[in-house]
């Protein structure tokens, strides 16, 4: 493909001197031009990895290699010649030690260059014209690129400068010098903090790095994750790589995956699009992270009709999936448990021995447990609230905290549905 690819550039330049330069002979023999054809398409075929720890690995195999092939058990059987094969298997032992050290070298320099956090070359700021100081509107009235942008989006423009307050127009800073850029944002966090006034960020970035970018700040913040990753189908209609081998797609879906759930809260969810060709090997992989029970259902999505199809054996594919995780146990409902005389104990606040040994116990893994709305027993005593965060029994030695909602009881019934964590005994 490449060669057909050369000669038929070759035969549509008409500059004698650039057909030269092209067509002289460059590295292996080959010409300038055919030589970038085959670099460029190695690029975009062959799968390149940055192994996490490739000495390991190496090591482990080399092992496998000299109990496999050198130490068999044929030649082990052989009593005459033990030692010698015993010699042999330390040599190639220490000639391979010696390549694996040095390629591990490489391969960990690699690592350290990749992990290296990244330097934000360039941040823009989108802001509506409602939220912007009227003394910025000549300069931003007069902005010929901006009008063009808000008309290509297809933004009714405004009849004059003072209709920008009502109008709610995107004014994108790239349009700005950044002299401009620096006022905006001083006048704008004058009274609050940027951060508070920024309700969307959108990063352009290699997914790795941009993940690692947010996790310090984002850590256990995010409630919904969505993924629409690469399907892995070949096709090749957008910027990323979309044709990789199956291993080589699941390391790189696993690295950013592993990110990607760091950022999520306790009770968030998760959700990824895929098709058949990858939705199995997906949801196993995602299962080895997150665990089974954390599985909720694998959506079925038709593709609308008009869209682009894919063909196999004849047939076209008209369903993709969505696979829909949460980030933890889904809560047990327990409908025992709140009738009980222990749990009306910890309601009252009573820490006793008996809620300890019965409800929870100390050393366990901290659950959650939903307690459904309606249930309880009538008491015109019992009446107590329990905002979220806060512990039912602060003096107990075993806390019982308001893990999600808010305890709500009245007159002995639970009023909401909520969540409870602890040591639970169950």
């Amino acid at each position: 493909i490449n060669q057909k690819s050369y000669d038929d550039i070759i035969s549509k330049i008409n500059n004698r001197q650039l057909k030269t330069i092209l067509c002289n002979t460059y590295k292996d023999d080959i010409s300038l031009l055919l030589y970038q054809l085959n670099r460029f398409t190695a690029k975009n075929t062959k799968d390149y990895f940055i192994h996490k720890n490739l000495k390991r690995f190496l090591s482990e195999q080399l092992d496998y290699f000299i109990k496999a092939e050198v130490l068999d058990i044929n030649t082990l059987e052989q009593e005459k010649f033990l030692d010698k094969h015993i010699t042999r298997a330390k040599v190639v032992r220490e000639i391979g030690e010696e390549i694996i050290d040095f390629l591990s070298q490489i391969e960990d320099f690699l690592k350290r260059l990749w992990e290296k956090k990244k330097f934000v070359l360039k941040t823009e700021y989108v802001i509506t014209t409602d939220r912007i100081p009227e003394e910025f509107y000549d300069e931003i009235w007069k902005n010929k690129e901006l009008k063009k942008e808000w008309k290509e989006l297809g933004f009714d423009l405004p009849n004059n400068k003072n209709d920008l307050k009502t109008k709610k127009l995107p004014v994108d800073t790239k349009y700005f010098s950044q002299e401009f850029k620096e006022r905006l944002l001083e006048k704008l966090t004058k009274n609050k903090d940027l951060d508070d006034l920024l309700d969307g960020i959108l990063i352009k970035s290699e997914n790795w790095q941009a993940l690692n970018l947010l996790l310090n700040k984002y850590k256990e913040k995010v409630q919904t994750i969505y993924i629409d990753p690469p399907y892995n189908t070949g096709s090749d209609e957008f910027l990323y790589r979309d044709r990789y081998q199956h291993s080589s797609w699941l390391a790189m879906m696993e690295n950013r995956l592993r990110i990607a759930i760091d950022l999520m809260k306790y009770d968030g969810v998760l959700f990824i699009s895929i098709d058949d060709r990858e939705v199995e090997k997906l949801k196993l992989l995602l299962i080895n992270i997150l665990g089974e029970e954390k599985f909720i259902s694998q959506i079925t999505r038709d593709i609308p009709d008009g869209t682009n199809l894919t063909t196999k054996g004849g047939v076209k594919i008209s369903t993709e999936y969505i696979l829909y995780f949460l980030n933890y146990k889904e809560p047990v409902l327990n409908k025992d448990l709140i009738k009980s005389i222990a749990y009306i104990n910890i309601i009252k606040n009573f820490p006793s021995d008996y809620i300890e040994t019965r409800l929870t116990k100390r050393g366990n893994k901290l659950q959650v447990i939903k307690f459904p709305k309606s249930i309880g027993e009538f008491d015109e005593n019992l009446n107590i609230i329990k905002r979220k965060g806060e512990f039912i029994n602060p003096n107990s030695k075993e806390k019982i905290k308001v893990f999600s909602g808010n305890l709500i009881i009245k007159n002995g019934i639970l009023q909401q549905d909520v969540e409870l964590e602890a040591e639970w005994s169950m």
